[in-house]
């Protein structure tokens, strides 16, 4: 209806009084809004006609009285007017993220609800287009919904009933929808008993994204093939009754451009947005809490945009394990009594943060008294909600204690029975809410218990109660592994019961690691220490008579010194009284003259059972300590290491066995390939080789993607044009090294820049590993070469290129092996080129020279320009990078190269010109051939280091038709190495390569990758670990065909 408005009566002012009126309830309302319509526009006059009231009641009324399904949640259906109505299409907008697919998910389980439940006793038709399908998230929902319905799902799984069919583009979801959809909707099977009711698409809008592009003629061709898809689901919708779900993701870029907007308006009856915003909580709205974290919650609301039955509106709602939910917390009287005292506290507090503010500061009593309102509130609320014969308890009137240091109070147990008995004598009933945190002293003044003083109150109440078991209820199952706000990617830890042993145990000997902040390090030490008993008591009990926490100690075996955390704040202090009581020991010098300070230190624990050792990131340890029972090893960090320690002992121990970060720098050919590739195979590599690759970002010449926790491969291509930014290395570098929770770094380089490997060096030295196929680091100035091997040697990170020679074969990694088991290289030779491979290979018989060049280049075998083939200066990077890697060393300029580009077309303006003229030299090369076949010998081009005599050369050599060389075809390449060993019979290995695919160029890339993870784990065992990859031919063939598809 208002498509056809607007098809005569534009503008923003027509348009908000159009929906007023159409939204209304009652008809004086409607008429009251139209005769503003026709005041802002008098041409429409009587045309408004059309839009009688009663029409416009009896559409909503049939909206309303239609059948819904439920969304699951009464809260929502309430909100929702009984759910999603069927005879209609509804669509869900949100950005990623949001709870699109969580809403479409939790829809396909509702509707088998029976209709006395609210819903449609119905199976549901599921067409997703975003992949990986959510699978795990849906039996988890199943889950949670049979535990709900136990009676209704005895016999069978809820996914049963849900039929799936993946969609990859807007004419297979039109097909289907004129096929095989009106079949299966029209004959369900037979199996799941229940007609199909429920239709959902996750996401329509990707269908056409991915198909389409923003020119003129796409977009009308898009929205004609819109139209036809909404069509044929309203047709459906009407004729069999159904629900029709469309989701729809927006983007930043997507405006009045996108044809789709105004389409869908046009093609939907409702239209529901999803929301999801960050709030952050803390200090004056402000910002950080005492950690400097800033504190944040996660807002999701449902608004509706438009709906035939609904008013537009929003509710607010929470994704949890078992869905999405809604919460009515207080209803009628106790929503009024409890906002009564609620306005009452709220007076108070602004009386009294008036006068704090007057006084121009907060004493610790007056903070202590804002901060406690929160717990007398919750106490409050749950006391209403809870429906049973309760009382709430403000622990104020209570708990007692007394202050006893910074930031520490001790309970005063007999007060606080006496206080306990008369409050329960005052206030019978079968359960108490008690609040936490919040106590006073003994004057009555309010404080609380300070850190963890909730889980503090509970074990001081269970002690004054005589309780059997305290139970600490978390919003989590379990305990974190680690602080989520300084590591990201925790994991919540569970215990498991051993069926053989009594109590509970965890599986890992690792439960999680702890952090404090701002803390120093006191060193304590002298040889008049020794032996000396009382030294430690004299010590400690200094420190005690400051009123200072000593969170942490450690004392060497030599009892030579004592050193101890304390708090930053309190270690001035500290180091005065203890100055003061060792005076006469220091003027004696039996104890060091200067009681050692280090300050800005931070405590790093790692808490579990039967740890003998906890792995390092190369950060400096102070000091460390560990119990007997090997329960808990603490160690000593600097503050601005805190973080990255946290980090890197965390992914040791909760993430695969190794954590890999990785950067992709150039995503063409080589690089896309590396990433379809590490796509496909991420869970397998996870699985069964524990590496699990997180690929942190992906940067081409002009734009780049960047992720702090891992990007989607499934999608990446989409991701970078999207969310893609301007291309920047350093930002680049930082985000994928030092910007996220992984401590294993490697950047590999698929470019052939030479400004990418003017960075190795500096990537190296700051510990990242580097993987390359680009063969001019390794080929370049003799120099940068030497310098950047140097530092490879001198550090723990890692310079991989096995890829810069023979692609997909392991060239570079046998070479070393036999370097490394103690042989000598006397003669590497082989065919480098896959190109020139392929034209040798091909230029038999009586074929031209210039054809074979002409077939090559037109099944994209050779560069677009083949002179940069045949002048042979690739294979002589090879070269030198072979010779260099056997301890010779020479520069590019050594290397004299057979140029196959005969000498007068080297300067022609372009490729089209050097082919056309080609044919001219063709007999030059026929004679060499017939020279080579008369001597039962062929013609291939060549790389040859010759170590004996330190030179390298490149040239079209003759071979016996027997020798290996003569048996290749195709684009095949190959390798011989003479050694010590293998003097009389070089060395041939048995693989060959076809170079020019990239998905085999590719190859070699992997393989460093999985070096890295050995050289990963255990620092000290770098070059036993790395025999494991000196492979037979055997074993590597396994694995290429594991790792690649060639």
């Amino acid at each position: 209806m208002y498509n056809n408005f607007k098809a005569k009566y534009s503008g923003c002012v027509l348009k908000d009084l159009f929906w007023k009126a159409v939204s209304t309830g009652n008809v004086n309302e409607f008429n009251s809004w139209m005769k503003k319509i026709e005041e802002a526009n008098p041409k429409i006059g009587n045309k408004k006609i059309a839009m009688k009231p009663e029409n416009l009641l009896k559409q909503q009324e049939e909206a309303l009285t239609t059948q819904k399904c439920s969304v699951g949640c009464p809260l929502l259906d309430r909100f929702l007017r009984g759910g999603i109505p069927c005879n209609s299409i509804t669509e869900l907008v949100s950005e990623s993220g949001c709870g699109k697919t969580q809403f479409s998910l939790q829809l396909l389980l509702s509707a088998q609800l029976p209709l006395s439940l609210g819903s449609l006793s119905s199976s549901s038709l599921y067409l997703p287009s975003e992949f990986p399908f959510p699978l795990r998230r849906l039996q988890q929902l199943s889950h949670s919904f049979r535990s709900s319905h136990p009676t209704l799902f005895s016999s069978h799984d809820p996914c049963d009933r849900i039929f799936l069919h993946p969609l990859h583009s807007a004419h297979q979801l039109l097909d289907l929808l004129h096929n095989k959809i009106e079949s299966l909707l029209s004959n369900p099977p037979p199996n799941t008993h229940l007609p199909i009711k429920l239709i959902v698409i996750d996401s329509i809008a990707a269908l056409f994204r991915s198909e389409f592009d923003n020119n003129p003629s796409d977009l009308k061709r898009r929205s004609s093939l819109f139209f036809n898809i909404s069509t044929k689901l309203k047709s459906y919708a009407n004729r069999f009754g159904l629900a029709v779900v469309v989701t729809n993701q927006v983007v930043d870029f997507v405006g009045s451009s996108d044809g789709l907007n105004g389409l869908r308006a046009n093609c939907v009856n409702s239209r529901l947005f999803l929301s999801r915003n960050e709030e952050v909580l803390g200090k004056e709205t402000g910002l950080v809490d005492d950690d400097g974290f800033v504190q944040k919650r996660t807002k999701r609301q449902i608004h509706v945009v438009f709906a035939p039955h609904l008013p537009e509106s929003s509710c607010e709602f929470v994704i949890v394990k078992e869905g999405l939910t809604a919460l009515d917390l207080l209803e009628g009287d106790d929503l009024a009594s409890f906002l009564l005292q609620l306005h009452d506290d709220i007076n108070n507090l602004k009386v009294m943060l008036r006068a704090i503010y007057i006084a121009g500061h907060a004493t610790e009593p007056f903070t202590d008294f804002v901060v406690g309102h929160g717990e007398l509130w919750s106490a409050q609320m749950l006391a209403s909600l809870s429906g049973m014969d309760c009382n709430w308890m403000d622990t104020r009137e209570v708990l007692i204690v007394n202050p006893s240091g910074s930031n520490q109070v001790d309970p005063d147990y007999l007060e606080s029975e006496k206080r306990l008995e008369k409050w329960f004598l005052q206030n019978p009933s079968k359960t108490v809410i008690a609040t936490g945190f919040i106590v006073s002293t003994p004057q009555n003044i309010p404080t609380t218990l300070k850190r963890d003083g909730s889980d503090f109150s509970a074990a001081i109440m269970g002690a004054l109660i005589r309780a059997r078991q305290v139970t600490i209820w978390t919003d989590v199952d379990g305990v974190y592994s680690a602080d989520p706000r300084k590591a990201p990617g925790t994991m919540i830890c569970q215990p498991s019961v051993n069926e053989f042993e009594d109590g509970q145990r965890l599986e890992s000997y690792v439960k999680g690691f702890a952090t404090i902040d701002n803390l120093a390090l006191v060193n304590v030490e002298g040889t008049g220490m020794v032996g000396v008993p009382g030294t430690a008591s004299a010590i400690f009990g200094a420190v005690k008579d400051v009123g200072a926490n000593v969170i942490m100690i450690s004392q060497a075996s030599s009892e030579h010194s004592i050193c101890f955390a304390v708090p930053e704040k309190e270690v001035k202090a500290v180091a005065e009284v203890l100055r003061s009581r060792f005076r006469q020991a220091l003027d004696a010098e039996r104890l060091s003259q200067v009681v050692a300070v280090i300050s800005n230190c931070s405590i790093l624990a790692a808490v579990g059972q039967k740890m003998a050792s906890t792995p390092g990131a190369n950060i400096n340890v102070r000091a460390i300590a560990q119990g007997c029972s090997e329960y808990n090893i603490t160690v000593v960090v600097k503050q601005e290491d805190c973080v990255k320690a946290l980090r890197a002992v965390h992914s040791r121990f909760y993430f695969s066995k190794t954590t890999i970060a990785v950067g992709i720098v150039g995503s063409g050919l080589i690089g896309g390939t590396l990433l379809d590739q590490l796509r496909d195979q991420a869970a397998v590599l996870k699985e069964q080789f524990n590496i699990d690759l997180r690929v942190m970002g992906i940067t081409g010449s002009r734009r780049m993607l960047l992720s702090d926790t891992g990007i989607d491969l499934s999608r990446w291509r989409d991701l970078q044009k999207v969310e893609g930014e301007v291309a920047d290395l350093e930002k680049f570098v930082h985000n994928v090294h030092g910007n996220h929770f992984i401590p294993n770094t490697v950047l590999v380089d698929c470019t052939a820049d030479s400004g990418v490997v003017s960075q190795y060096y500096e990537w190296l030295r700051r510990g990242i590993h580097v993987i390359t196929p680009n063969k001019k680091a390794n080929s370049g100035p003799l120099e940068e070469y030497s310098k950047l091997r140097a530092l490879q040697r001198q550090s723990y990170t890692h310079y991989f290129y096995e890829a810069t020679v023979g692609a997909g074969l392991p060239i570079i990694s046998t070479l070393q092996g036999l370097l490394e088991t103690g042989d000598k290289i006397l003669r590497i030779e082989g065919i480098f080129s896959g190109t020139l491979s392929y034209i040798f290979n091909n230029f038999i018989g009586t074929r031209a020279f210039s054809e074979v060049v002409a077939e090559a280049k037109e099944a994209g075998f050779t560069e677009p320009d083949p002179r940069d083939d045949f002048s042979g200066t690739d294979v002589a990077r090879k070269v030198i990078i072979l010779a260099r890697e056997s301890g010779l060393k020479l520069e590019l300029k050594n290397i004299p190269i057979e140029s196959l580009v005969p000498e007068p077309l080297r300067g022609s303006a372009s490729a089209e010109e050097f082919l056309q003229q080609l044919p001219q030299y063709d007999q030059d090369m026929a004679n060499k051939r017939q020279d080579a076949e008369e001597a039962g010998e062929v013609l291939r081009y060549v790389g040859v280091v010759d170590v004996v005599n330190q030179k390298g050369t490149v040239e079209l050599g003759r071979y016996k038709k027997d020798h290996p060389f003569s048996q290749l075809s195709g684009s095949d390449n190959i390798i011989a190495f003479t050694t010590e060993r293998y003097k009389k019979q070089p060395l041939v290995p048995g693989l060959k390569s076809q170079l020019v695919e990239s998905s085999v160029t590719f190859c070699g890339l992997p393989h460093n990758l999985l070096n890295v993870k050995s050289f990963a784990i255990n620092n000290l065992l770098l070059n036993l670990l790395n025999v494991n990859y000196t492979d037979t031919p055997e074993v590597y063939l396994k694995k290429k065909k594991f790792i690649g598809k060639k």
